[in-house]
């Protein structure tokens, strides 16, 4: 699973339900740009770094993604329901499921 080669975050234009879905299930973060444009501006070898997420998670749907190699910022958008940002900020479906049990 891409959870287990180290990937936390996929941001794309748009995602496919089923897509979406096991994303959460594995505690990835799915993000989407809110401008299309921003997508061909981000090159191969550029550092993309995203603070405070579990804030920005709870608060609201808007979360600012840097692009320390050229200095820019993206605004990103989050096509989650409440319950799959639970997974994904319990790290997986299975996390929360193992915690339930445990209680």
């Amino acid at each position: 699973a891409p959870r287990f080669l180290g990937v936390r975050v996929v941001i794309a234009e748009s995602f496919a339900r089923i897509h979406l879905q096991n994303l959460c299930n594995f505690g990835i973060l799915p993000l989407c740009f809110s401008h299309t444009g921003d997508w061909d501006r981000i090159d191969r070898d550029d550092v993309l770094c995203i603070s405070e997420v579990r804030l920005a998670l709870q608060v609201g749907h808007r979360i600012v993604v840097a692009n320390r190699t050229k200095n820019e910022t993206y605004e990103t958008t989050h096509p989650m329901t409440d319950r799959q940002v639970q997974m994904v900020l319990a790290g997986s479906l299975i996390n929360i499921i193992r915690a339930k049990s445990a209680a």
